[in-house]
């Protein structure tokens, strides 16, 4: 018979979608701890850098003067988005005379942000001012007090104007 459920039953729609729930959310969290495990050794950067800093190079040169704040490779069109694709970007940002163009990382509306990648940082930036600057992205990170790492920007100097950075969101 159709009808009102009865009590047992309706527990146990509310146990499957509770369940169902969690289920989802632990799905989440293990696809987040495995990316956040992804991201490139402070060598591997660097050397993935010098393999295509003309790339890089060019990317920043062209977008420094554009009226875009910032896009992503689905959001940008035509040398713009072949120049970001070229260095493996996911999305590129522009604030303030710098240019911040993230290779690696993920984030979610539920999880841990975890980016890293390349910024071309003039030395009389104000952002400079603000930001870490770190002996190696891999271990000299301040921790929080749950083991991971400390929400915010860190940079390594690769040369010049060029920075590899490390950008932590909980």
């Amino acid at each position: 018979m159709l009808g009102t459920p009865r009590p047992n039953n309706a527990l146990q729609v509310i146990a499957l979608v509770l369940g169902f729930a969690l289920l989802v959310v632990a799905a989440i969290g293990l696809g987040d701890w495995l990316v956040s495990f992804h991201l490139p050794s402070d060598q591997k950067a660097a050397r993935y850098f010098q393999g295509h800093r003309a790339q890089f190079t060019a990317l920043a040169a062209r977008v420094t003067n554009q009226l875009a704040a910032s896009f992503s490779d689905r959001g940008a069109n035509g040398e713009d988005a072949a120049l970001l694709e070229g260095v493996g970007g996911q999305f590129l940002r522009r604030s303030d005379g710098t240019i911040s163009i993230y290779v690696w990382g993920h984030g979610c509306a539920v999880c841990h942000d975890s980016y890293e990648g390349y910024i071309c940082l003039p030395k009389n930036s104000r952002l400079l001012k603000g930001t870490s600057v770190v002996r190696a992205l891999d271990h000299d990170l301040p921790r929080d007090g749950r083991g991971g790492v400390e929400d915010g920007f860190y940079i390594l100097p690769l040369s010049d104007d060029w920075y590899v950075f490390k950008e932590e969101n909980g």
